[in-house]
C-alpha cells in the first residue's frame, strides 16, 4: 500500500471528503486526488510538506503513513521443465 492509497483508506475510514482534507490541507482538490491515486507528478511523488500537512488534517503522523508490506510467505524454488 502507497503513501497515498493510506492517506486515502485512513481519510475514508474517518468518514473526511476528498475537498474538506484539500482545503485545510492548503492543496487543491484535483492535486491530493493525483496523489491518493499516485498520479503525482514529480520524479519524487508528492513533495514531504504537502504529505505532513495532508496527513495532519486526517489526524496521523508521517510516521504512520509508511507503506504497509506484505510479509513474504517463504522461500520459493523455480523449477523449469526441460523439453
Amino acid at each position: 500500500m502507497t503513501i497515498g492509497q493510506r492517506l486515502r483508506a485512513e481519510r475514508i475510514a474517518r468518514g473526511m471528503t476528498l475537498a474538506w482534507v484539500a482545503e485545510r490541507a492548503g492543496v487543491s482538490r484535483p492535486h491530493l486526488s493525483n496523489i491518493e491515486r499516485g498520479k503525482c507528478s514529480g520524479i519524487a511523488g508528492p513533495g514531504f510538506l504537502i504529505v505532513q500537512a495532508v496527513a495532519q488534517v486526517i489526524g496521523l503522523s508521517v510516521g504512520e503513513l509508511k507503506p504497509i508490506r506484505k510479509p513474504c510467505l517463504g522461500p520459493f524454488v523455480v523449477q523449469r521443465r526441460v523439453k
